[in-house]
């Protein structure tokens, strides 16, 4: 398989997805940032600032991991061709997982996943899997012991792929990505993919009118329920058990409208009882469970929301310069600079 003809299809998959970015940010977009659901890490790429939106790019990418708490940073991937990354929660630690592309005696490619953990000691220890079958949209079920996500049949140039479903499969597995159950009938967004349970998850139909609800069991993956909502629906999360998403610019959960707004807002976080939400150049913090709506305007051209620690009640986003930034939204002080992260 050559490494052009998978950056060829990748570019197409990615680019059905750049509304999860920030256009005008030649950055990093919501794929490459994540924080853990501890609300400790954030895990973030470092590329060629012309290919950062998209992943599977064929250019050599850097991954970092900032611990928010003491603001140390450790690079945990060097020059490598990063297509997904994805937190773990496993016995109350978290441990950060890539799907990388790699040359195998310089002859052909392969696809590997690669985690990191800490150890005792406070150093992160590596483990590789490879040839998986998941090798994209990696999202872990809250238990931590099934892995979704899209298979590498995706990724395959049609000569070797037989089925008619050429692109827009999604998989489980209970073995870190091996041996998966890949559904093929409906075609879906791996990428936006969230668990609504240990057993089943939401994603979105490929060309994103629909909402699927998929059981995953240890024999198969079945879809359970879908909604056709007509129209241009974007899933971003889950919250008590129901889909959050934005339909006609305003938030849904279910079927009940909690934020109508003037514009289109940005990528949303689902942080129970908070839902957080980039609307023109202000942060959004909705109290579901109170009705309140707190708002911060941030004096910046684009900003990607990263997360909310609700404990805490901090934010956390991406500047448009590229930095990580926080704000109390309880006692509602001053913006305060996190990480400044270098561009290549």
């Amino acid at each position: 398989m050559k490494k052009t003809q998978l950056n060829i299809i990748c570019f197409v998959f990615w680019a059905c997805l750049l509304d999860m970015c920030s256009a005008s940010n030649p950055g990093i977009c919501s794929i490459h940032i994540k924080m853990d659901s501890a609300n400790k890490r954030i895990a973030f790429c470092v590329g060629d600032l012309k290919q950062r939106y998209y992943l599977a790019s064929g250019t050599p990418t850097d991954v970092f991991i900032l611990e928010i708490e003491n603001k140390s940073v450790n690079q945990v991937i060097s020059g490598k061709d990063v297509y997904s990354l994805g937190w773990r929660s496993l016995n109350g630690e978290s441990e950060l997982w890539a799907s990388v592309l790699e040359e195998r005696f310089g002859l052909w490619t392969t696809f590997n996943l690669i985690y990191f953990r800490k150890n005792i000691a406070g150093e992160y220890v590596t483990k590789t899997i490879k040839s998986p079958d998941l090798v994209s949209g990696l999202q872990w079920n809250p238990n931590g012991k099934v892995l979704a996500g899209q298979p590498k049949r995706d990724y395959q140039p049609p000569l070797f792929n037989k089925s008619s479903n050429y692109f827009g499969s999604v998989g489980i597995s209970f073995r870190n990505g091996k041996q998966a159950r890949v559904y093929l009938e409906s075609r879906v967004v791996a990428a936006r993919l969230f668990w609504k349970n240990e057993n089943s998850f939401y994603t979105e139909g490929i060309r994103g009118e629909k909402i699927l609800e998929f059981l995953a069991d240890s024999d198969e993956l079945t879809v359970a329920k879908t909604t056709d909502y007509g129209e241009k629906v974007a899933l971003f999360g889950v919250y008590d058990g129901k889909p959050v998403y934005r339909l006609n610019g305003d938030v849904y959960i279910g079927d009940e409208l909690v934020y109508d707004s003037d514009t289109r807002v940005g990528w949303v976080k689902v942080s129970k009882p908070y839902l957080s939400f980039v609307e023109n150049s202000s942060i959004v913090i909705a109290n579901i469970e109170e009705g309140g709506i707190i708002r911060k305007d941030i004096e910046q051209a684009e900003i990607i929301n990263i997360g909310l620690a609700p404990q805490a009640g901090k934010i956390y986003w991406l500047s448009d310069v590229e930095e990580i930034c926080c704000w109390d939204f309880k006692k509602q002080n001053s913006i305060e600079s996190i990480y400044k992260i270098p561009t290549r």
